[in-house]
C-alpha cells in the first residue's frame, strides 16, 4: 500500500509542479520521505520520534517558501496530521478494531 502511496505521490509532484502549485509539489515529496520511513516496519524501533519531527519541520518549512496564501495551509494541515497519525503507538484505539 505505502509503494503504491509513494508511486502516486512521485506522479501528482509532477502534476503540481506543471501547475506551479509549489506547495503540492513540495508537500508531496514530503509524503514520499515519510512514507519511505514508515516502510521499515511497524514497530516504533523504525520510527524514531525525531523522525516524525523533522518531517514536521520539513512541512512547516515547505509552507514557508512556497506560501501562495491562505490557501497554502490546507496540504500542509493534511500532511501534518499523516505525519502525526504514522508515528501513534496504538493508532486503532479509538474504537477501530481491524477485522
Amino acid at each position: 500500500m505505502l509503494n503504491r502511496q509513494i508511486v502516486s505521490s512521485l506522479i501528482f509532484i509532477v502534476h503540481f509542479a506543471l501547475l506551479n502549485a509549489w506547495t503540492g509539489a513540495l508537500t508531496n515529496a514530503i509524503v514520499v520521505g515519510r512514507n519511505g520511513s514508515c516502510k521499515k516496519g511497524d514497530t516504533r524501533v523504525g520510527r524514531p520520534p525525531r523522525m516524525g519531527f523533522s518531517f514536521c519541520v520539513l512541512s512547516l518549512g515547505a509552507l514557508y517558501f512556497s506560501w501562495q496564501g491562505v490557501i497554502s495551509i490546507l496540504p500542509v494541515a493534511s500532511i501534518l496530521l499523516g505525519i502525526y497519525s504514522r508515528w501513534q503507538e496504538k493508532p486503532l484505539r479509538y474504537g477501530c478494531t481491524a477485522s
